[in-house]
Parts: structure tokens; sequence; C-alpha cells
């Protein structure tokens, strides 16, 4: 709860401030800009394309089917009381981001390599990262699936990566990614109580024998996903437009 009322201090001192306004006299405007000036210089043919698809896996509809297949895992080896946890993650992350672009209303830089029709700030593929990635990596440690490690450092690389998307294409400046992150973090914080407030008062369901047909159907969960996230990326980078008014080289 501290976390979460810092946060709002936080995004009405930005409100109020007027720091996001397009006018020279503001620091963070000057500082984003030139980052976006900066990263733009490093666009190449094998540098976009790279950065196309990784940016695919921030989309809503790519994390949403990541977020099912874990669902599914979740109720196939008896750990349903991570469900509500996750989608809490989710599901304030998407409710903030679409309450804050209308709030703030900033328009996308304008080296943007793709068009883009919704607001910049903050960025919506970059809380959705943190926000299923941070609690996918939480549910990981606790239930020792995987080493600590290993899941962390796997975490940071995907949410590091497509921040970095955002940046290199054009898509966000540098406070967008990084208020992004501080979103989809909060919902992370927010699903985190909930789990452990919920594991304290409740008593944990008693685990049924392992199914035989257990390894088959993870099997199926996997490649279905597989397929599917395949599909929706694909059609995310169909959908995206080059922007017209982008400065030509002479």
């Amino acid at each position: 709860m501290t976390i979460i009322v810092t946060a709002s201090a936080y995004f009405v001192f930005l409100y109020l401030s007027g720091v996001l306004n397009s006018t020279p006299h503001s620091a963070i405007v000057l500082f984003d800009i030139r980052v976006s000036q900066f990263l733009s210089g490093f666009r190449s043919p094998a540098v976009i394309r790279f950065f196309t698809i990784v940016t695919a896996f921030g989309n809503w509809a790519v994390v949403a089917a990541l977020a099912v297949a874990v669902s599914f895992l979740l109720l196939l080896y008896q750990r349903s009381h991570w469900l509500i946890g996750l989608w809490i993650a989710l599901s304030c992350n998407q409710i903030l981001i679409n309450v804050i672009k209308v709030i703030f209303s900033r328009k996308r830089p304008e080296l943007a390599f793709y068009s883009e029709t919704t607001y910049s700030f903050p960025s919506g593929h970059s809380a959705a990262s943190v926000a299923f990635f941070g609690i996918a990596t939480h549910i990981l440690i606790r239930e020792r699936i995987a080493p600590t490690s290993l899941t962390i450092a796997g975490a940071l690389c995907a949410i590091l990566l497509i921040g970095t998307s955002r940046l290199v294409l054009g898509e966000h400046y540098l406070s967008d990614v990084l208020n992004g992150y501080l979103i989809g973090g909060l919902g992370v914080a927010l699903a985190i109580w909930f789990t452990d407030y919920r594991d304290t008062v409740t008593v944990a369901p008693r685990l049924k024998p392992v199914s035989l047909w257990r390894p088959y159907a993870t099997f199926a969960v996997f490649a279905v996903t597989a397929v599917a996230v395949w599909i929706l990326a694909r059609d995310y980078q169909r959908n995206l437009v080059v922007n017209a008014f982008l400065p030509t080289s002479p």
C-alpha cells in the first residue's frame, strides 16, 4: 500500500507540475528528445528487424496469450491460488495504462519508425512486460520451479529488451518506458500483496496424485501457445505502418 500511495503521489506531481508538457522549459522533455535523436542514429535494417520482433512480445494480445497458457499450467499442476494474482497484475496494469495515457495525452516522438494511434506516456509494452514477467518470476521462485538467479536474469533480459525496442524504434521516450516499468511494477506489487495475504488466511488445498497424462497436457499447452504467440506476433508486425513523416537523409 505504501508503494501504491507513493506512486500515485508521483503521478499527481507529474501532472500538476506539467513536466511532460511539450515546452522547451521542461528538462525531462529535452532529455527525452536528445535520447530519442541519439538512438535513431543506430537504426539499420537489421536492427529495425530485430527490435520489431522483440517489441511484438510486449503487445497486449501476445502477453494475454502467454498469461492464458500460464493459467492452464497453474490449473494443471494444482497451483490455482496463483491465478488471481496473475490476472490482478495484468488487469491493474492495463487499466492504469489506459487511464494515465488519457490524462497526460502525450504525443508520440516525431522520429518514431512506426505510426501509432495511442498516446505516448506511459509505454504500454514496457508496463505489460514488467507485469507479466514480474509475476511469472515470483511464481517460479516461490514454487522453486527454476533457479532464482537464472529466473531473475531471464525476466530482466526480456523486460529490458522490450523497453529498449520501444526506444530504438522511436515509439516512446525514455520517460515513457521508465514510467511504464513503474506501472507494471505496481501491478506486480499489488498481486504479490494480495496472494501473500490470501495465503495467510486460507488453508492450502490438498494436492491430488500426479496424473500420468499431465506431461502430455503440458506439451500440448506449450505447443498451442507457441503457435498462438507466433500468429499474434506476426499479425501485430503486419499491422505496423512505417511513419511517412520520417525525415529523409540527404
